[in-house]
C-alpha cells in the first residue's frame, strides 16, 4: 500500500512558480498558494481512508490518483466522451474512469459528495479543482479583508 508523504504542519515547500503550503486548519488559507490538507475519504463500508488533498483553482475538474482509488475499493465508472483528459492539452495523463465518493477535511465536520476522474499518476493523492471550489464556496471572501479563507 502506497502511503502519502508526511510533512510537518504549516510547512512551505517551493516548486517552480507555485508555492505549496501544508496546513492543518483550513480557516488559515489565504488564497495565494496551492494548499495541501489532510482529508478523510469514505470507503463503501463507511471506513475512512486518510490522504492529502490539493486545492488548486488552476485545474477545472477533481482528480484522484489510481493508487488512492484502489485503496478505496470503489468500482470505476467507464470513461465517457466528457473525459477532460481526451484533449491534446492534457499531456501524458489519461483518465482511467470516474468515481463518486464522500469526503471531508480531517479537521472539518461537513461531508462533501464529489466525482473524481481517476488518473494513473503519483503526482498527488487527490486534487480538488476550480469547479468544485466555486460550487461549494471553499474559498470565500471576507467582507473587509482580501484574500480568501475557507469555511
Amino acid at each position: 500500500m502506497r502511503r502519502s508523504k508526511t510533512f510537518p504542519q504549516n510547512t512551505t515547500v517551493s516548486r517552480s512558480r507555485d508555492q505549496y503550503v501544508f496546513v492543518d486548519d483550513p480557516s488559515s488559507l489565504d488564497g495565494k498558494s496551492i494548499y495541501i490538507l489532510d482529508i478523510a475519504l469514505y470507503r463503501p463500508n463507511g471506513e475512512k481512508l486518510f490522504r492529502r488533498v490539493t486545492l488548486d483553482a488552476g485545474v477545472e475538474q477533481n482528480l484522484m490518483s489510481d493508487y488512492v482509488w484502489r485503496d478505496l475499493g470503489i468500482e470505476l465508472e467507464p470513461k465517457s466522451s466528457s473525459d477532460p483528459t481526451d484533449s491534446e492539452s492534457a499531456g501524458p495523463a489519461q483518465a482511467l474512469g470516474q468515481i463518486s465518493i464522500r469526503w471531508q477535511f480531517k479537521s472539518g465536520e461537513k461531508i462533501f459528495n464529489a466525482s473524481f476522474w481517476v488518473l494513473k499518476t503519483e503526482a498527488f493523492d487527490v486534487l480538488i479543482g476550480r469547479t468544485f471550489i466555486e460550487e461549494n464556496q471553499l474559498f470565500k471572501r471576507k467582507r473587509r479583508l482580501w484574500p480568501f479563507h475557507i469555511r
